[in-house]
Parts: structure tokens; C-alpha cells; sequence
């Protein structure tokens, strides 16, 4: 039985070393992340975000729009059946002249 603390007392060192390099560890992550981020956040890193972003959800915005009105618009549904028309009969003239 007079073991028992020992191992006890070995065990709670090991415990607080332990807890102390994570500690420490922690710490230096905070460090790094807070330099990574101060690093990332300047005005030209913002303007260009908001640069690329703007310009890819334009362009996202614009082809929704024109998939809407080519898919679901009668005149633009209208137009592609045409052009698909127009081009299925003069493949047709070819194979068949």
C-alpha cells in the first residue's frame, strides 16, 4: 500500500508537465494565429478579396439569369428551339443532298 502514492505522485507530475506544455502550446498557437490573421487582414488583401468576389458573383448572378430565361422564359426557350431547329435541318439537307 505505501507504493500506491508514489505511483500517484508520479503520475500527478506527469499530469502537470503535461498540462503545462499544452499550456504552452496553446499559447504559441494564439501567437501564430493571431500573426497569421494580422498578416491576412490588410487593406489590399481586403480589396482584393472583395475584387475577386464581386467579380465571381456578378458573373454567377449573370448566368443564373441567363440559364432562368433560356430555360424557363417562352421567348428565350423559343430561341434555343429555333437555333437547335435551324441547325438540326441544315444537317439534315447535307446528309440527305
Amino acid at each position: 500500500m505505501n507504493a500506491f502514492p508514489v505511483i500517484r505522485l508520479g503520475i500527478e507530475g506527469m499530469k502537470h508537465t503535461t498540462q503545462q506544455c499544452l499550456s504552452e502550446y496553446a499559447a504559441r498557437m494564439d501567437s501564430d494565429v493571431q500573426a497569421a490573421i494580422n498578416a491576412a487582414i490588410t487593406s489590399e488583401n481586403i480589396a482584393k478579396v472583395i475584387t475577386e468576389t464581386t467579380a465571381r458573383e456578378v458573373k454567377l448572378a449573370i448566368e443564373s439569369e441567363i440559364h432562368r430565361f433560356f430555360t424557363y422564359d417562352r421567348e428565350g426557350a423559343a430561341f434555343i428551339r429555333r437555333a437547335v431547329d435551324t441547325e438540326l435541318r441544315k444537317d439534315l439537307e447535307r446528309f440527305t443532298a
